[in-house]
C-alpha cells in the first residue's frame, strides 16, 4: 500500500465507492488499493480467500484508506447484489477468475469453456443486471484479455470466453443505458499470485490497472 500510494494521486477517486469483486488477490487487489490510496472507499469480495481479504483491507486501512470485505459465490449473485444495493456502489470491477493454463489437446473443451463462461459472462451478467435495475448510474470495468488479438495456441476455451463477454458487456450497455461499462483487453501481467510482492516485479501490472482506474474516473 505504502508503495501504490507513492505513485498515485492522493484524491483522484473521492466520493468513489468501489466494490472490487475478486479483490483480496492479484489484480483486484492492486486495484482495490489503488482507488484508497487516492481517497476513494472500496469493498471488497472473496470465495476462498478470507485470509487475504483481511490483509488486503489491514493494508489499507493502516494507511488511512477504507475497506471493508465480504464473502460472495459467483454462483449466486442474487444475494452479493442485494448486500451491494445496501451499500450503494459507484463503480463495479469485476476480476474473479479459474486458473487458466493452456490445453495440451487440440480438441476444443466445451467443459472447459463452460467454466470460464459460468465465471466470467453468466455471473457478471447476473450481477450488473440486478444493479441496473436499482441503482441511477453505475461504472463497471469488465477485464477482457489481448489474447483475443494475438490468438496464442492452446487458449481458444478462454479465449471464446473472453469474446463472448465483450458481446454480453455490449448487449448491456444497449439495455441499461444509464451502465457505463469499459472494457481493456488486458495483457499478461505479474501479480502476487505468480510473483513475489517486490515493487519491480509489480510495476508493469501497478502502471496497467492506475490506467484503468483513471479511464472509470475521466
Amino acid at each position: 500500500m505504502q508503495h501504490i500510494a507513492e505513485s498515485t494521486e492522493p484524491e483522484r477517486c473521492k466520493g468513489v465507492r468501489a466494490v472490487i469483486v475478486g479483490g483480496s488477490r492479484g489484480l483486484g487487489e492492486l486495484v482495490a488499493k489503488i482507488i484508497a490510496a487516492s481517497s476513494g472507499e472500496v469493498l471488497i469480495t472473496y470465495r476462498s480467500g478470507a485470509e487475504d481479504a483481511q490483509r488486503v483491507v489491514a493494508d489499507i486501512t493502516a494507511h488511512g484508506g477504507k475497506a471493508e470485505s465480504i464473502y460472495a459465490d459467483t454462483g449466486d449473485m442474487a444475494s452479493l447484489a442485494q448486500s451491494l444495493l445496501r451499500w450503494r456502489p459507484t463503480q463495479l470491477y469485476y476480476f474473479p477468475t479459474p486458473h487458466i493454463a493452456p490445453q495440451k489437446k487440440e480438441a476444443f473443451s466445451h467443459a472447459l469453456f463452460e467454466s470460464y463462461t459460468r465465471i466470467y459472462n453468466d455471473a457478471f451478467e447476473a450481477l450488473v443486471t440486478a444493479l441496473a435495475t436499482s441503482l441511477p448510474a453505475l461504472a463497471v470495468f469488465y477485464p477482457s484479455t489481448i489474447f483475443i488479438d494475438e490468438r496464442p495456441a492452446h487458449f481458444a476455451e478462454y479465449i471464446r470466453a473472453k469474446e463472448e463477454g465483450e458481446q454480453r458487456c455490449a448487449a448491456i450497455s444497449k439495455k441499461f443505458p444509464h451502465i457505463n461499462i469499459h472494457i481493456s483487453r488486458l495483457p499478461r501481467m505479474r501479480t502476487d499470485q505468480t510473483a513475489s510482492l517486490l515493487p519491480n516485479a509489480l510495476k508493469p501490472a501497478l502502471h496497467e490497472m492506475q490506467q484503468v482506474v483513471i479511464k472509470m474516473n475521466s
